[in-house]
């Protein structure tokens, strides 16, 4: 018994700070909404995850999108839509890029709560053709959440658990108990409730504490419940010629 306890507590720690496991491959058609953000080009291999949140637009982590204190080109970005192994459902272009008014563009004084970021499609993808994950507040109450994503051990299938706790809860930020890792970040944190899975956080960075490697994420706020609003502009936008 004593070597079968030893056994287990030796392999949860890697257990803990594996990645998130590639979801059944029947099951990822239904999380198309969920995509892959190509950030420099198609011959570049840097990439994070986003959420089609609106037919028109994707929420992701602001620090995927900019570089050395200014946005990137986003003549060079892509959404890749139910992206598997070398197949797609469909692609847009992005026509501007809105950062949360609280995130910081220099890094100097920068805070996970607002690492968000809205990306504008050049064109809306057709609600009959992919159906988005809106968003919410997260409110109260304990729940079971989900993160999805892709991310560098496996960047060409979507990841996901469906297990995950949360550990901590902050005014605009929560840490939970699932671990991830490069490329996972803007990924969605989803809390399934009585009109589906909706979106209410995002994965911006990674946590370890005494509670192990998990992940900390940005909460939804009214920021982007208005930008994913029909006929509401962000904010700050820069704005692809």
């Amino acid at each position: 018994m004593r070597a079968l306890i030893l056994a287990l507590l030796t392999a949860l720690p890697a257990f803990a700070q594996s990645p998130l496991p590639a979801l059944p491959e029947a099951d990822r058609p239904a999380w198309a909404a969920v995509g892959r953000i190509n950030i420099a080009g198609y011959k570049d291999r840097s990439f994070c995850t986003g959420t089609l949140i609106a037919p028109d637009t994707v929420l992701t982590a602001a620090h995927c999108v900019v570089v050395d204190g200014a946005p990137r080109d986003l003549a060079r970005m892509t959404f890749v839509a139910g992206w598997d192994r070398g197949t797609l459902l469909t692609f847009r272009r992005i026509r501007a890029l809105s950062l949360h008014p609280g995130f910081d563009i220099t890094g100097a004084t920068r805070r996970a709560g607002n690492d968000l970021a809205l990306l504008t499609l050049d064109k809306p993808i057709a609600q009959r053709q992919l159906p988005g994950l809106p968003p919410r507040a997260l409110g109260d109450g304990a729940a079971r959440f989900a993160i999805l994503g892709y991310h560098r051990k496996r960047p060409n299938v979507l990841n996901g658990r469906f297990d995950c706790r949360w550990l901590a809860r902050g005014r605009d930020v929560m840490t939970l108990d699932c671990a991830v890792i490069a490329g996972n970040s803007g990924g969605p944190v989803l809390m399934q409730t009585g009109d589906g899975w909706r979106v209410v956080a995002v994965a911006v960075a990674r946590s370890a504490d005494e509670n192990g490697p998990g992940a900390i994420a940005a909460l939804v706020d009214a920021w982007v419940l208005q930008g994913a609003s029909a006929g509401k502009q962000p904010t700050y936008t820069t704005t692809r010629p």
